[in-house]
């Protein structure tokens, strides 16, 4: 459960020992719903990143604020420190894929295939839908998982259980758009929005410009532009403007610190300028917003 502050947002933190001696687990999603009760349906986030899959009814997922619909068979990855809940039950049930740091080091092959797909990245939609024609061949991989997460104490477990959850989001990144490039200059782009989002996170308290960006990722700003177009939708300057946004109403509803304090963490130079950001973004003010998600996001 997140909790309120004064100076921070407060995540559910797993050890290794308890993700599992390889910072891997897997169990289903009503356990996790039984055993943690209304907690889970409140707002939180992890220290480790996340597979859902649901399986049996439809419903609203908020991830990072945005509300996320969804029906049997969708799946939701939720990347450390998003922040997320769902919208009033506890009868979900599905599949739960969580690892952490500690298995990502010990397997950076994994880390590239997540720098070749959106899946993870807070930039794009963390939802896919699986056809009802293709649910066979992922429950078939699941299946594999499952069984292979069952023993992590046996031989070669972290070579087997790396290859099955790569083969899992590659699988599952061919249900999200087709950008109609090759994969060569998929992985390209794919690369060049991951590196600029991870400067973005970095430096946005800067308010670098979009150019600053591009120079420091050494190429044109129109092609910057096209990269982050084709992958998210957005205009680097609209994924800079979100991620200003996504803190400062992380700030606003988890924690209790003044907006003037808020202002000056993200920084802004006074309260107006950080006022009229916010409102140009949202059509809301600071205040408004906190009050009004204290009503509809608990």
């Amino acid at each position: 459960m997140v909790a309120k502050t004064g100076n921070s947002i407060k995540k559910i933190d797993f050890n290794d020992r308890v993700t599992g001696p390889a910072g891997f687990n897997y169990s289903t999603v009503e356990t996790v719903f039984k055993a943690r009760g209304p907690l889970t349906i409140r707002s939180h986030c992890h220290e480790y990143h996340e597979i859902l899959w649901f399986t049996n009814c439809s419903g609203v997922h908020f991830v990072d604020f945005a509300p996320y619909k969804f029906e049997p068979h969708t799946l939701f990855f939720i990347a450390k420190n998003q922040i997320h809940a769902f919208q009033g039950r506890v009868d979900i049930r599905g599949h739960r894929l969580r690892f952490n740091d500690y298995f990502i080091r010990r397997h950076p092959e994994i880390l590239v295939s997540f720098l070749q797909y959106p899946a993870f990245n807070p930039m794009a939609s963390p939802r896919r839908v699986i056809p009802r024609a293709q649910v066979p061949r992922f429950e078939n991989l699941m299946r594999l998982i499952i069984a292979e997460a069952s023993n992590p104490l046996s031989c070669h477990f972290e070579e087997m259980m790396t290859l099955l959850l790569k083969a899992f989001v590659v699988k599952s990144e061919r249900l999200g758009p087709d950008i109609g490039e090759t994969s060569s200059a998929r992985l390209t782009g794919m690369q060049i929005f991951c590196n600029f989002v991870a400067f973005v996170k970095i430096n946005y308290r800067k308010h670098l410009k979009v150019q600053d960006y591009a120079r420091t990722l050494n190429i044109e700003t129109q092609r910057l532009t096209q990269v982050c177009k084709t992958v998210s939708g957005l205009s680097p300057k609209e994924i800079i403007q979100e991620r200003i946004i996504l803190e400062a109403k992380r700030y606003l509803w988890h924690s209790n610190l003044s907006i003037n304090k808020i202002c000056h963490r993200l920084g802004f130079k006074s309260n107006s300028d950080f006022n009229d950001y916010f409102q140009n973004v949202t059509s809301m003010s600071p205040s408004v917003f906190r009050y009004s998600i204290s009503k509809i996001y608990k």
